[in-house]
């Protein structure tokens, strides 16, 4: 036991461990700090390799590799954001719609203020591609149409219940009543702003349709009927001396009942999709502010630690006891290679699976081709999961047109983009740690409840830490006792 708590490898793994609950410290201490982290060591990861190159076979000054490597990102980044956040924004506005069409509504359901705001800019956002209108007039007349359509009627003192509250010694209820909306009032907002007036009947007709409430055309009920309907049928066969399959009443008030209950678990599934969406909505102002001050201090972390990098990695040793080094760096080394390796390979793979399925989708003719290749490439950052989170976006879409052929065609192709970005993935890995794919699926729901949505993304590269954790230290530990 002594010899044991004496060796190199034993002092090793001790140390790594208190480093690496340090490290998770931090990463818990907010989502900035996260984020600031994790993006820049990403960076930093995927220019590595062009830095090597550049060092090493053009013979350029480390400096200049980093300022080239960085300026070519961060300039491609700028343009990304300049021609194509727009246009993004407007689809996934447009998108939403189209999502929520898919879903059964039900009379109770109400739009809320988010989502008010969210469907009114998908309408003027679309106005504005059709008309030769400012930025300014847009805002002008949303400012005014936002303040009638989520404006509430205040009730009336009388109408209190003012013995209730006279028991109560401090809380008072204030109910709001909803003002009944009218078409004629929406028109005469827009009628107000000299540039919409021509057209303030039928924007007011589409601004109606989006903001007055959740009417769906359930694009669910061509689908499931049909594999109802094939479940049913599949089941008479299999059942030809019952009389209740036979009997066409029967089989009708069966099918009714199935899709009831499908009907009642897609307006759940609806009710939570639209309230995750309102509480992102909600968060979304601080969240673009934020957004900045990540941004900041990631371009000036990744300049200092693209330039001092080199150092970093000869000196982070230096952490551990002298008489250990030696397993530490194979250990460091090992696992930086690997989680370089993962790193630029899962980010190539994304780039072209998302490129894949935006030429795809517009081949087909289907609209959002543009968000349905970022949504593509940002889900593909996340192993086998992610792959589940971009389909389905992709057969709302498809279902939205009830065009089964563009469905079938969407369905190969898919298919075959991602065996290829699979053989793709598994090349450029080749000689790299393999992850089991239950283990990384675990992971994803382990580091997902601890880090929210950025914990899914940082699930695989710590699954890489903890197997070559494993392989230097627990298994050798464990083949000598």
């Amino acid at each position: 036991m002594k010899n044991l708590l004496k060796s190199p490898r034993f002092l090793v793994m001790i140390f790594s461990i208190v480093y690496f609950l340090i490290a998770f410290f931090f990463l818990t201490i907010s989502a900035t700090i996260s984020a600031i982290f994790i993006i820049t060591i990403a960076i930093v990861f995927l220019i590595e390799p062009w830095i090597k190159f550049a060092t090493s076979k053009l013979k350029i000054k480390r400096w200049i590799a980093v300022a080239l490597g960085l300026g070519a990102l961060y300039f491609s980044l700028i343009l990304v954001v300049v021609f194509l956040f727009q246009p993004i924004v407007n689809q996934a506005s447009s998108f939403y719609y189209t999502a929520l069409n898919f879903f059964p509504s039900d009379k109770s359901t109400e739009l809320s203020i988010p989502e008010i705001e969210f469907n009114l800019d998908a309408v003027l956002n679309k106005y504005k591609q059709e008309k030769p209108v400012s930025n300014e007039e847009i805002n002008a007349l949303k400012k005014d149409l936002l303040s009638y359509l989520t404006e509430y009627d205040q009730s009336s003192f009388e109408d209190l219940p003012i013995e209730d509250i006279e028991k109560g010694k401090f809380a008072i209820v204030f109910p709001v009543k909803e003002r009944e909306l009218k078409k004629e009032e929406i028109i005469r907002i827009i009628s107000k702003h000299e540039k919409f007036s021509g057209d303030a009947t039928n924007l007011a007709d589409k601004i109606w349709e989006r903001t007055s409430g959740f009417k769906s055309r359930e694009d669910w009920q061509p689908i499931f009927g049909w594999l109802v309907d094939r479940f049913l049928i599949k089941n008479k066969s299999k059942n030809n001396t019952s009389k209740d399959i036979d009997d066409q009443e029967k089989f009708e008030e069966k099918r009714a009942q199935i899709m009831s209950s499908i009907r009642n678990v897609l307006i759940e599934v609806q009710l939570k999709f639209r309230e995750y969406l309102t509480a992102f909505l909600e968060k979304l102002p601080s969240l673009v502010s934020a957004t900045f001050s990540v941004m900041f201090f990631v371009i000036i972390g990744t300049v200092y630690l693209g330039y001092y990098f080199g150092d970093f990695k000869k000196h982070l040793p230096e952490i551990y006891p002298g008489s250990s080094r030696g397993f530490a760096k194979r250990f460091l080394k090992d696992t930086y290679g690997n989680l370089e390796r993962y790193v630029v390979a899962i980010i190539l793979v994304a780039l072209v699976t998302g490129i894949s399925v935006g030429i795809l989708v517009k081949i087909l003719g289907l609209d959002y081709s543009l968000l349905m290749g970022v949504w593509a490439a940002i889900t593909n950052l996340i192993p086998i999961v992610g792959v589940v989170l971009e389909f389905i976006p992709l057969f709302l879409l498809a279902a939205s047109g009830q065009n089964w052929v563009a469905v079938l065609f969407l369905l190969v192709f898919l298919v075959t983009i991602h065996t290829v970005a699979f053989i793709v993935f598994l090349k450029l890995m080749k000689g790299y740690t393999r992850i089991n794919p239950v283990f990384i699926i675990v992971m994803i729901i382990i580091m997902a409840q601890l880090f929210s949505v950025a914990g899914a993304f940082i699930a695989a590269p710590t699954a890489i830490i903890l197997k070559k954790f494993w392989e230097h230290f627990i298994r050798p530990t464990l083949n000598r006792a």
